[in-house]
């Protein structure tokens, strides 16, 4: 009986934890654009499905964040000297 309750728990956690198959979409691969040309990335992330939604510049850095409706992903893309330094998967109120 204790075998059966600690499996079903298990299980139980499991799904709660993500562990099921209908759990949100993954987040994207990016990789293939980190240290591309700045003037590119419209392209790109427009083929993917994301537009541009809002941005901000620090003293060596423009952020942009990109949304794709279609999968409900925000991106934060950096660019600095005219390059992609970095791509992420941010929370969607980023792009609201």
């Amino acid at each position: 009986m204790k075998s059966a309750l600690t499996t079903t728990v298990f299980c139980l956690l499991a799904a709660a934890c993500g562990g099921s198959s209908g759990s949100a979409p993954a987040a994207p691969d990016f990789n293939d654009l980190i240290g591309m040309q700045a003037r590119s990335i419209d392209y790109q992330l427009e083929d993917r499905g994301y537009s541009a939604k809002d941005g901000y510049k620090t003293s060596d850095t423009s952020y942009v964040y990109w949304w794709n409706a279609s999968t409900r992903h925000c991106a934060s893309v950096a660019t600095r000297d005219g390059r992609i330094a970095a791509i992420d998967t941010v929370d969607s109120s980023n792009c609201m």
